[in-house]
C-alpha cells in the first residue's frame, strides 16, 4: 500500500466562545485519527475540525480526500423553513411593515 499522507486528525469540541458571559459553550470531546477505511459518524451537532496533514514523502505526488456523509433519521421529522419565523428581529419588521403596506 503506498502512504500518501501523514495521518490526520478529527478534533471534536474545540472551545467556542459566544455566549454573554464569554463562557466557553463547547465541551472538548478528544480527537480521533483518520486512517483509510474508517468511518466516522457523529451528530450534526458536533463542532469538529481536522487538524493539518502533509505528504508523507514531499518529493511524489499526493493528495487526501474526505468524504462527507449526510445522515438523516427517516423517522423523525424536519420542520419547513416556511414554518420557521425569522430569527433576526429587524427581518420580522421588515416582513410586517410589508404586510401592513399591502393591507
Amino acid at each position: 500500500m503506498l502512504e500518501i499522507a501523514t495521518e490526520a486528525f478529527f478534533g471534536f469540541g474545540d472551545d467556542v466562545q459566544g455566549n454573554e458571559y464569554d463562557d466557553d459553550i463547547t465541551r472538548n470531546l478528544g480527537a480521533v485519527s483518520c486512517k483509510e477505511g474508517r468511518l466516522l459518524a457523529f451528530p450534526s451537532t458536533v463542532h469538529i475540525r481536522v487538524s493539518s496533514f502533509r505528504l508523507a514523502d514531499p518529493s511524489k505526488p499526493g493528495h487526501h480526500k474526505i468524504l462527507a456523509l449526510l445522515l438523516i433519521d427517516l423517522h423523525h421529522r424536519i420542520i419547513s423553513s416556511a414554518s420557521v419565523p425569522p430569527q433576526r428581529e429587524n427581518l420580522g419588521y421588515k416582513r410586517q411593515n410589508s404586510v401592513n403596506q399591502a393591507l
